[in-house]
C-alpha cells in the first residue's frame, strides 16, 4: 500500500492517525475477510500547482483544511467505500458536470460518503 509522507502541516495529527490505521490494516492486523471493507487507499499528493488550478477552474479559495489534505494525498479511499475523495480533476468535473439540477450551486463537492449518496462538500460562500 502506498502511503504519501505526512506534511508539515495543521492535519499532521489526524494524518497520522490515519497513517497509523492504515498501515495496521497492511500489516495484516485485521482479519482477510475485513480487509477490503476496512482498506486505505491513498493518491500521491496534489501540487501547489494542481491546488491553483482547481481553485481557479472553481473560482473559489479552497478551505485550508482541505488544501492540506490535498498536499497529503490528492484524492483517497478511506474505510473500504466510506469515504471516497476525488482528486483535484474529479472536483473540477464534478463540479461543471455531474450534479443533479436540483443539487445547490453554491456546494462544491470533494467526496462521496458511504456509499448511498451522500457528498462531503463545501460552500463557495463560506
Amino acid at each position: 500500500m502506498y502511503i504519501p509522507e505526512i506534511p508539515e502541516n495543521n492535519l499532521k495529527p489526524l494524518l497520522e492517525e490515519l497513517v497509523y490505521i492504515a498501515k495496521k490494516i497492511d500489516e495484516g492486523e485485521i482479519s482477510e475477510d475485513d480487509r477490503f471493507r476496512v482498506m486505505f487507499e491513498f493518491n500521491r499528493p496534489a501540487t501547489l500547482e494542481e491546488i491553483d488550478t482547481l481553485e481557479k477552474e472553481l473560482n473559489v479559495s479552497l478551505p485550508a483544511g482541505y488544501k492540506d489534505f490535498l498536499l497529503f494525498s490528492n484524492g483517497a479511499q478511506l474505510c473500504g467505500f466510506t469515504a471516497e475523495f476525488d482528486n483535484t480533476i474529479g472536483v473540477s468535473k464534478m463540479d461543471k458536470w455531474h450534479k443533479s439540477a436540483d443539487f445547490p450551486k453554491d456546494y462544491i463537492i470533494i467526496a462521496d460518503l458511504i456509499g448511498d449518496g451522500e457528498n462531503l462538500c463545501f460552500s463557495r460562500k463560506t
